[in-house]
Formats: structure tokens, sequence, C-alpha cells
């Protein structure tokens, strides 16, 4: 190769070069642009720096400000579309020797008045106790504190202000509401001065203000110490005549509810009532959001009205992130649950895909055939699974469908192959495949999703690795829901990140952090029976 060529090549492998970095920084600049942080995009957000806590969401002209706990400091990003987040810089209310002097410790809330922003700074005073005072902005972005002492403190007959080493006693996670008459009602985590073996204590306080400096104290709204410990991050919301109250518990303490379809849940709960001042009673199924196996999975729920519609915001344990927003419904006994709300579209970067065909396992045993529109699945007496694709990183995955007869069916998500050292000297490597299993279980009448591994003659589900040496805990959520044979059911997957959300029909039925490739392949699987898939769809979303 002569001297000329090859710097005629060369020059061409840089432009190349060059033209691919051009490229890559439009497409950053324009993230940049829209509002995206390219670099911790997970689910909706996760801030740059410090793990993401309870949040606060507050729209104003336009404009959504999502304010959150982050090691001490408030974090602070802005979204015009409530998918696209960009992260503004931290606000720090520290200050030595204050009250405050130990930061944003509690969750807090924005109230709008007189054309002026207070946030309800929480803290724990030098005896231990939760208390409250208030910054003030005229823009939501730089915030001075007016109180040189705390206004909000546990007090009356109704409310509890001891404390418990370790532990101090609840008064915090403010919610506001202001009346027709100008009253600013204030809802709190707190505790009454009774606890026994009967309950806890645990109530939701209320107050009101009229200058945000001196306090009424009104008897509690609800009382819910017989099933769980602390009522935290409460929201009074209103739904066609009805008055909800929406709060948070772990189950701790000895406390176990089983609820909503879960063993030992853990999450967000409601109670009813004809006024917003209660008294608030369960409903007889009051889950609204969380997981079973008393875990922090989604957590931290508040409510956001916007244009109308009640919204649930909350945050994803595991990776701290900002959660996918979900819309508040009521039911026709006048109960809540949670829908799909259409703000992940936004997310959508691709065109829909329908997906028609299955390509055979290798060695599975089932039996598969697509005509007239529909996959149909058949593992007369182990699992089976086909592929419907090779690789998919975030997506929205929609089907209609149903189980003839048999056990469960599901999708195999982000399958990945793994090739690990043989088992026995003079045997080749052993290769394993594993994903994340979203199942519909008709047998057990029940949603499963978890992280399994693939037999190659039985499918996803117990093998090998739950037996040899013992075997080995699973990373699962199992909710038990109503399943009828032969009904046709519509299902959506959003997997974004290491989070999985799960609905039938638009209802939140499952949501997941999972520990595992954000990429892979797309199965579907039967076990024990014969199963259809009908309309796959799936649209690929802006991947984390």
């Amino acid at each position: 190769m002569t001297v000329n060529r090859f710097l005629v090549i060369f020059d061409h492998i840089l432009f190349i070069f060059i033209l691919h970095l051009l490229t890559i920084s439009h497409i950053i600049d324009y993230y940049k642009h829209i509002g995206i942080n390219t670099r911790r995009s997970i689910m909706l957000f996760k801030p740059s720096v410090g793990k993401l806590w309870d949040t606060l969401l507050f729209e104003h002209s336009g404009v959504f400000h999502l304010f959150f706990l982050c090691d001490g400091d408030l974090g602070h990003a802005i979204s015009h579309d409530l998918a696209h987040w960009k992260e503004e810089e931290p606000i720090s209310f520290k200050e030595k020797g204050t009250w405050h002097e130990r930061g944003v410790l509690l969750t807090g809330s924005v109230l709008e008045k007189d054309d002026k922003f207070y946030y309800a700074l929480g803290s724990i005073d030098n005896y231990g106790r939760q208390v409250y005072g208030f910054a003030v902005s005229d823009d939501l972005y730089d915030w001075n504190v007016i109180d040189k002492e705390p206004v909000i403190y546990a007090g009356s007959d109704h409310y509890s202000s001891e404390t418990t080493p370790g532990l101090s006693t609840g008064w915090r996670d403010p919610f506001f509401r202001i009346d027709d008459k100008g009253w600013i009602h204030a809802y709190l985590c707190a505790h009454s001065p009774v606890r026994d073996h009967s309950t806890s204590g645990a109530v939701i306080a209320h107050i009101r203000s009229k200058d945000l400096r001196h306090w009424e104290y009104l008897p509690p709204v609800a009382s819910i110490g017989h099933k769980i410990r602390q009522a935290e991050c409460p929201s009074i919301i209103d739904i066609n005549g009805k008055w909800y109250v929406i709060f948070l518990d772990h189950g701790w303490g000895g406390m176990r509810w089983h609820t909503g379809g879960y063993e030992d849940s853990s999450g967000m709960y409601y109670m009813v009532a004809e006024n917003p001042d209660g008294p608030y009673e369960l409903n007889e199924n009051p889950f609204l959001l969380g997981s079973g196996g008393d875990r922090q999975a989604s957590w931290a729920g508040r409510a956001i009205k916007v244009d109308g519609r009640w919204l649930l915001y909350s945050h994803m344990s595991g990776e701290t992130a900002f959660a996918n927003i979900k819309e508040i419904v009521q039911t026709p006994d006048g109960g809540l649950e949670l829908r799909y709300f259409p703000a992940f579209d936004k997310l959508i970067i691709g065109k829909q895909k329908s997906i028609n065909s299955v390509i055979f396992m290798q060695n599975d045993r089932g039996i598969w055939t697509a005509s007239d529109g529909a996959i149909v699945g058949r593992a007369d007496a182990m699992g089976t699974g086909a592929s419907i694709l090779e690789q998919a990183e975030s997506f929205i995955l929609e089907a209609d469908v149903s189980m003839e007869y048999g056990a469960a069916l599901g999708f195999a998500l982000r399958t990945a192959t793994d090739e690990l050292p043989a088992r026995f000297p003079g045997l080749p490597p052993f290769r394993e495949t594993s994903a994340v299993v979203i199942k519909l279980d008709f047998e057990l009448g029940r949603a499963e999703i978890e992280k399994l591994y693939r037999a190659r003659a039985e499918g996803y589900g117990r093998n090998t690795r739950d037996i040899v040496s013992g075997g080995f805990a699973r990373d699962f959520d199992r909710r038990s829901i109503s399943l009828l044979y032969r009904k046709e059911y519509k299902v959506k997957i959003l997997a974004r990140g290491p989070y999985y959300e799960l609905y039938l029909d638009d209802k939140l039925i499952l949501c997941k952090y999972i520990n595992h490739p954000v990429s892979g392949g797309i199965e579907l699987i039967v076990e024990r029976g014969q199963a259809a898939f009908r309309n796959i769809r799936l649209t690929p979303v802006e991947p984390m």
C-alpha cells in the first residue's frame, strides 16, 4: 500500500470518527435541551449525586418542581411533561446554631400563599422531637428560613410529644389544604398519647391556621394504630363527593397486615370519609401501592392534582429513583385503584413493532404455533418458552393474553446467557440463561415478578439452580389477583433501567426493582397448559 493511499484511508476513517462524535454530541445536546438527565435518568429521574428519598411534587405556571430528600439537603429538579427532568442545584437549609442546624431530615411540603411559596422545613430538635418551621421563596429556587423557632410541633391532649430511644414520636410529613374560608389545614403523621398492646397510637393529625404561625390543634382525622406503626406521608384528596386519606406504612414493630393481595403488605393505603375532616374509615381493600414481604419497593407516595386528575407519585427503592407516575381512580364501590398514566408515553423514541412469530427454543419440549394474529404455546408436563425478540433495552410491551387451561403464562424479559465454568472436570462449560420473568399464575391466582433461570427442557422456574447446594432466596414479588381461564387480559409491561411495572387492563398490579442486565431478548412462556398471545406490540422508550 502506498503512503498516499494510506493517508486517504486514514482521512476517511478520521472523518467518520469525527462525524460519529458530532452525532453523539448533537444527541446529548438535544436531550439536555428537552431536559433529560443523560447519565442518571432511571425510570423517571435520579440525581447525579446522592440518594433520592421522600419526594414532593409542586406545579407552578406549567412547570413541575420535584423536591426530594438528598443527603441532608433538599434536591431539586424541574419538568414540563412529568417524564423528562432537568436537575437543579440542591437547596441547603443548614445554618449553625439554629433549630434546623441538622438540615432537612424530615419530609416537607410547599404551600403557595399571597404570591409567595412557603416550604415546611422539618428537623429534629435537641430533645429528639420532630418539629417544623417555614422557609419562604419568590421563585421556588432561592429560600430563606423565616422562623427563628419551630412553629409546628406536637401538642395538646390529642398528640404525644414523648420520644422513645432510637425513634422519635411521629410528627412529620405535613400535607396542606386551603378551604373556601381561607383556613390552612395541615395533616401530619402523628401518635396519640394512648399506646398499649392493642394500638401503636398511630393517627393522622389535623391542625389549622390563618397565618402559618399560630396553629389550632384539632382531633385526628383518622386513627389507625390497630393496623400499623406510623401513618406517614398523608395526602387528603376528593373524588366525586368522597374524601380519601392516603398514607404510608412499613409493617414494622411486630405489625403484619395481609391485604390487597399481599402477605405482609408494605406501602400506601387509604381510608374514606364523607367530608375532609373525617372521621376516615378503612375500605374493604385499603391497599393502593407497594409490595409484599414487608419490603420497601415503590415508596412514600403522595398525591397531586393535575388538570383535574389526581396523580400518585413516589420513589422506588433499590437504586433509588423517582418512580413512574400513576393516576388515582375511583372504583364503582367508592374505593381507589391506580391506573396507567400516559406521562410515560412521552419517553417513546421509536415506532411500535408488531410481533407475529416466534423462534422455537432448542431442546424445548413445548409446541408453538402462529396463525391469524395469535401465537399459541402449549406445554404438557413442563414449562416452555419461545423467543419473539433477540434484543430489547427499554420498552413498553403490550399484548392480549388468555389461558385456555393449565398453570401460568408470562414473559421472560431481557434474557441474558452467561458461560460458567464446567460443573465437573472434563465437562464443557455450562451455559446459563436468566431473565426477569413476569407471570400470571392461573392455578394459584396471582401475578409474579422475579429473576429466574431457564432449564433447557423445563422452562423458567424451579430447576437445579434451586435445589443444588441448598438453593437460594429469590428476589420476587407476588400478588394474589382474580384470574379466569379463557378470559382475555390486556397486559402492559414497562421496563426502564432496573425497574419494571405490570398493568392488567391498565390497572397497576406490580412494580419492582430487580438487579439484572438492562438489555436482552424477550420470550413468551407457558407452564403446564395452553395459552394464547395476541396483538403483541413493543414500543421502544428512551434508555436510562
